[in-house]
């Protein structure tokens, strides 16, 4: 039995907002390193992952995913 909440689904749904918010933003390289001026900040103001990882690099910090342990 799969539960809404779970790990699985819940970090599949977040890669899919990064992806988007990759996509809508028009990144050339990855959202994960490329900084964003303010006028594209505004088109992911819905987007929550895409907004962490913006204001992280604009902070100076780096976020290690799962993949990169």
């Amino acid at each position: 039995m799969s539960r809404l909440n779970s790990k699985y689904v819940i970090r599949e749904i977040t890669e899919i907002r990064i992806r988007q918010g990759q996509k809508i933003s028009s990144c050339t390289s990855s959202i994960w390193k490329e900084k964003l001026e303010d006028d594209e900040l505004k088109l992911l103001k819905n987007n929550l992952a895409s907004l962490l990882i913006q204001d992280n690099l604009r902070l100076g910090l780096e976020i290690l995913t799962n993949k990169e342990k």
